[in-house]
């Protein structure tokens, strides 16, 4: 399942993301404080200057993160931008204006880069690869780039109906080959999973959203679109509930209810 706190970019985090392992799937990311920077920018410094206000101050930061698992050890980088948040309180001033004066900043962390690039979520084990790859591309660009991620979800669509043998393209009655489009080959796929079609139609719209530059994606809606994927892939490659289903049957059976 999605964590929603690390996806969020409305949520700000005011401690660098602790991410899983991309990696081993067991440790889990953590910041070393000797390989941390962080840097206050110019220009908002001279910003600073002016205003007098400490939510003026934005800067960079850049962390190499290490796997706390002793059998994996992998290094992470994750770079951002930082941010001073109000944390405290509004306090009314004594002056005739009814001035309020702001106290209590933090330091914000919004994650810009990461690599390798976290695990958004875990596919079931029987995804085949040549949709796992493409998803592994789509996870590293959620971080830099929202459209092209957006577009690299229609791409693991595209490959997951090659994998369930969807055809690309069909002989008319004419005899002339016509090349079917995306949304096409899903409507193709209802005759064998109508509940996932349903779902990969609404993937297709978040896609052909991304291919248009005017309108521009956000991570909540690629949130989304990662969720609906993962069900996708549970329905059709997750075989726990089959296995769970046949072991009560084999219960049932054996105690006589049956």
């Amino acid at each position: 399942m999605i964590d929603e706190s690390f996806w969020n970019e409305k949520i700000k985090q005011f401690e660098v993301p602790v991410f899983r392992c991309p990696i081993c799937n067991m440790g889990f990311v953590l910041s070393e404080k000797e390989s941390f920077i962080k840097k206050t920018t110019t220009r908002s410094e001279i910003i600073f200057d002016l205003t007098s206000d400490e939510r003026d101050f934005h800067g960079h930061f850049v962390s190499i993160s290490k796997c706390n698992n002793p059998n994996c050890g992998e290094i992470m980088t994750i770079a951002g931008q930082t941010d001073l948040l109000y944390a405290g309180q509004f306090i009314e001033d004594s002056n005739e204006n009814g001035d309020y004066t702001f106290q209590g900043c933090k330091i914000s962390y919004t994650v810009n880069y990461i690599n390798p690039a976290p695990n958004i979520f875990v596919w079931p084990i029987n995804t085949p690869n040549e949709v796992i790859d493409i998803i592994k591309e789509s996870f590293s660009l959620f971080w830099v780039d929202e459209n092209s991620c957006g577009n690299k979800i229609r791409t693991a669509i595209e490959k997951l109906l090659d994998s369930e043998k969807v055809e690309r393209q069909i002989l008319t009655k004419n005899g002339e080959t016509k090349y079917l489009d995306l949304h096409q080959r899903i409507e193709k796929f209802k005759n064998k999973n109508r509940d996932v079609t349903n779902r990969l139609l609404a993937l297709k719209w978040i896609g052909n959203q991304a291919s248009h530059n005017e309108f521009k994606l956000d991570r909540n809606e690629l949130s989304d679109a990662y969720r609906i994927l993962e069900l996708c892939l549970i329905d059709l490659y997750d075989k726990t509930r089959v296995k769970l289903d046949r072991l009560a049957n084999d219960i049932n059976i054996k105690k006589g209810i049956r």
